[in-house]
């Protein structure tokens, strides 16, 4: 069980979060939007925890390379300063073929 994220993925469009999903999400086939997971299974946070960090630090080191969009809130409100740590998340849990 996960909050609803305030973004969506849609593999058809290219808006700021599928532009962010395909610089970070690697061999990806679907995405859920969440925020914050609320109930998790141990074994899954277990799988889950190690590459939502990798992928945490994978964004937020490549911040040099970020869209004007993917940052300003004139522009976005996806603001990946402080939202790379949920990108990862669903990131990681794709890339493991974890649904919420």
């Amino acid at each position: 069980v996960a909050q609803q994220a305030f973004y969506s993925f849609d593999f058809e469009k290219d808006d700021i979060p599928m532009q962010i999903a395909r610089r970070y999400c690697h061999g990806c086939t679907f995405l859920d939007p969440i925020a914050v997971p609320i109930i998790i299974h141990r074994n899954d946070i277990e799988k889950i925890a190690p590459l939502w960090l990798t992928k945490t630090v994978e964004i937020r080191a490549d911040m040099d390379n970020w869209l004007n969009g993917w940052w300003n809130t004139s522009v976005s409100g996806v603001q990946l300063g402080w939202t790379a740590e949920m990108f990862g998340y669903v990131f990681a849990a794709s890339e493991l073929g974890i649904r919420h």
